[in-house]
């Protein structure tokens, strides 16, 4: 047992025009194809008649909105941090012709707590729904 955590995302149909379901399939496959340490890794997904089932990599540190709320403050080695790994994400993305068109800190998740400050954690891009 390798006790290796992963996240369950449920998207209900119902939520959606049948069709914008293949827009979600599109952006499943894409962030599938995706390979970069901040980049939200997608493993795979499952559909069935009520709902779509996406496995991905688990972040227990939560938003970074939540995080840049919380701290107030911050020095400038993990907003150098954080600013380079945004930065390397969508460097990534745009080799891959690839536009995100929703960088918003609610759309970075940090992949683990960041402890006082602490410049060694790793920042992830989500939600590619607005991708071209």
């Amino acid at each position: 047992m390798s006790k290796v955590k992963y996240a369950i995302k449920v998207i209900k149909k119902a939520m959606y025009e049948i069709e914008n379901f293949q827009t979600i399939i599109n952006e499943i496959n894409l962030l599938k194809s995706l390979d970069h340490p901040n980049i939200m890794k997608i493993y795979e997904y499952f559909a069935d008649e009520q709902q779509f089932y996406i496995v991905s990599e688990y972040c227990e540190g939560g938003e970074l909105f939540d995080f840049i709320q919380s701290r107030g403050t911050m020095n400038e080695t993990i907003i150098a941090t954080i600013f380079h790994q945004i930065m390397s994400a969508l460097l990534y993305c745009h080799n891959h012709q690839i536009i995100h068109r929703d960088i918003k800190p609610e759309n970075l998740l940090l992949k683990q707590q960041i402890e006082s400050d602490d410049s060694d954690f790793d920042i992830k891009l989500i939600d590619f729904g607005a991708s071209l």
